[in-house]
């Protein structure tokens, strides 16, 4: 008897440690868009206010509240001082996650091709890569590292591209999946960058986040 009670108070000794352990990742939920991902619970969210400011930009205030109406964002930062500037920066020493979701009612679903998905950022197709060149604003040491079409639930298309840019002599990979709707209404962009020794360091955090990547047409 006094075994048995040995062993169960061990048993609820251990179930109560793991209920009270920090989780390892953060829910990321937007049920309205139904989107769900995870990330690594250290990351820190950027500032909602920062990102609207900056994403802002210099419109209006009618201008930004209607950009607001038509987009979600949230983005998080493994660094320990997250600011919406390492998003865009170029140069990020640590992983950062950028999300949003761009509601274009009445969008034509012609005009978001795969070239269009894979330019949300920066320029990726060949396309893109010639215009920004053209006009001077090619950036060195391009290389496609994955270019993966996908197709997912409800007609969802989509590609997965991770490659390589050099800024200041330093390489930077950057992880993107972008999505759309059949008839281009909505647009679900998940993209993850830093370094290439950091993304190569840190590759199964950001692998977590990039797979957890769910995006649900109902």
């Amino acid at each position: 008897m006094t075994r048995l009670l040995s062993m169960v108070t061990a048993l609820c000794a251990a179930v109560v440690f793991s209920a009270c352990a920090a989780p390892n990742y953060t829910f990321v939920t937007n049920s309205s868009d139904h989107v769900y991902f995870k990330v690594p619970a250290g990351w820190n969210q950027i500032n909602q206010r920062d990102i609207d400011k900056f994403a802002a930009g210099d419109l209006d205030e009618a201008a930004a509240a209607q950009l607001r109406a038509q987009t979600w964002t949230v983005a998080f930062d493994a660094g320990e001082n997250p600011s919406i500037q390492h998003i865009f920066a170029a140069q990020v020493q640590d992983p950062v996650v950028f999300a949003r979701v761009m509601r274009r009612d009445g969008g034509d679903g012609s005009a978001m091709t795969l070239d269009a998905l894979r330019d949300f950022f920066l320029p990726v197709s060949e396309t893109a890569r010639l215009t920004a060149q053209a006009t001077g604003q090619a950036l060195p040491g391009f290389r496609s590292v994955v270019d993966d079409v996908t197709t997912r639930e409800g007609g969802l298309k989509g590609v997965h591209e991770v490659f390589h840019y050099t800024v200041n002599g330093v390489v930077q990979t950057f992880d993107q999946t972008a999505l759309a709707t059949k008839d281009g209404s909505r647009v679900y962009i998940l993209l993850v960058r830093c370094t290439r020794s950091c993304y190569a360091e840190r590759h199964d955090e950001v692998a977590s986040v990039v797979r957890s990547f769910i995006v649900s047409e109902h």
